[in-house]
């Protein structure tokens, strides 16, 4: 994993840590890939967003296989709308929780 990638995780799971206060990138109502987005607009180029992205995604895939249709904390983007309904933020999903912990060591 890149240098920014990690640090893209490690901060995003110190924000979570600190009870998701207000942040200039960070928001609990939209997935990783728009956070990193939002995020790598502050810190770097469009086109390191691409690379960051690209790279998140070669994650997702050697983690989940091709399969996960960008969504792979539950595989079925339908039940990804309906996060905020069912958790009250994106990041109360415990597999969500569980990959941030995990990449930002």
């Amino acid at each position: 994993m890149s240098e920014e990638l990690k640090r893209f995780y490690r901060e995003f799971q110190a924000w979570l840590d600190a009870g998701r206060p207000k942040h200039p990138d960070f928001r609990s109502y939209v997935g990783l890939c728009s956070n990193l987005r939002a995020w790598a607009d502050t810190n770097f180029t469009h086109k390191r967003y691409q690379l960051l992205i690209d790279e998140q995604t070669a994650l997702f895939d050697e983690a989940f296989g091709d399969d996960h249709d960008g969504t792979p904390f539950d595989h079925l983007g339908f039940k990804y709308c309906h996060e905020n309904g069912m958790y009250g933020h994106k990041y109360a999903n415990p597999k969500r929780l569980a990959w941030i912990k995990e990449h930002a060591q």
